[in-house]
């Protein structure tokens, strides 16, 4: 199991996301999606090989996706870094 660093932008993404269900469905559906995007985030730090690779300039990424968004991360030694979350519709070289 590895340990998790969630990064500052990626606390935005989840704020943002959180904020835009409870605007357009309810708190309570949006109190799900975030429940289910860190069930996600749980699961990638039990398992290294699950996640597509996906190279962005000189990094290397894993991403997941969760409903309608795609987790990027990377290992770092023992730690799971989870650098955005992102809606599958954005450009991704343009936000990471």
């Amino acid at each position: 199991m590895y340990k998790i660093l969630i990064l500052p932008e990626t606390y935005r993404d989840i704020e943002e996301i959180f904020d835009y269900t409870v605007e357009n469905w309810s708190y309570n559906q949006a109190v799900k999606y975030v429940a289910l995007i860190d069930d996600c985030i749980s699961d990638i730090t039990q398992e290294k090989l699950i996640g597509k690779n996906y190279i962005h300039s000189s990094r290397d990424y894993k991403t997941i996706k969760t409903g309608r968004h795609i987790i990027f991360y990377r290992f770092q030694d023992k730690i799971c870094i989870v650098v955005r979350i992102l809606h599958e519709k954005m450009d991704f070289d343009n936000n990471l």
